[in-house]
């Protein structure tokens, strides 16, 4: 129990960040635009979550495999999968960001109501940040498959500090469209920091392993 404690103790850490990264705008929103603002920004936002849930499935199915992979050291296939699960989280908030072009009114106005239709251009740009935070997740799941424990934190404390700043310097002066793109510079700033982080740990590891088998 205390060897699996130690060993997820670097995941509760993650939790964390990423609930401050998630809210940490909305304090700022609520702080400097008040609660109505917060209301419609909060409500838009919310539309999101479906995709989440379909991707936390699809990286939940993919996970042992990718875990195995890097395991067997097969780094050709875990690369092709990679790339697959990247290009699948982009073409999901794609296809979002399309829909909200296209019926963002609409959708709206039938989910909420009429006073939203002023916000459907807010709702075109947290779905481009969704484009970024798919992809961002799929790493996610793909960092924990390689045990890669202890640098999560680190890559959630880059994201938070983007959130923080941007939200400062963004949300005061454009207002809720400060805050769609502090969302998207986010979910950006998690997409690179991840991405980097396991290229070097694969570049280190298939290095060691082509050392071991000269």
């Amino acid at each position: 129990m205390r060897t699996l404690t130690v060993l997820a103790l670097p995941l509760g850490a993650v939790m964390m960040l990423n609930s401050l990264d998630t809210n940490l705008p909305r304090i700022i929103i609520e702080k400097y635009l008040g609660e109505v603002a917060l209301g419609y920004f909060t409500s838009i936002a919310y539309l999101i979550v479906a995709g989440n849930l379909f991707i936390q499935s699809v990286g939940q199915a993919f996970s042992p495999r990718l875990a195995k992979l890097y395991y067997n050291n097969s780094f050709k296939l875990f690369y092709k999968i990679l790339i697959v699960l990247i290009l699948l989280g982009i073409s999901i908030g794609t296809i979002g960001l399309l829909i909200s072009i296209l019926f963002g009114k609409l959708i709206l106005t039938i989910l909420y109501d009429d006073s939203y239709i002023q916000y459907s251009n807010l709702l075109n740009l947290i779905m481009v940040s969704g484009m970024f935070n798919f992809a961002a997740s799929f790493l996610g799941y793909s960092i924990t498959a390689m045990r890669l424990f202890k640098i999560q934190p680190y890559i959630g404390l880059v994201g938070i500090i983007v959130t923080i700043v941007f939200s400062i310097i963004l949300i005061p002066q454009y207002g809720l469209t400060g805050a769609a793109f502090t969302l998207i510079l986010g979910s950006i700033a998690h997409f690179l920091a991840r991405l980097i982080v396991i290229l070097i740990n694969l570049k280190i590891r298939k290095s060691q392993y082509i050392e071991m088998n000269q």
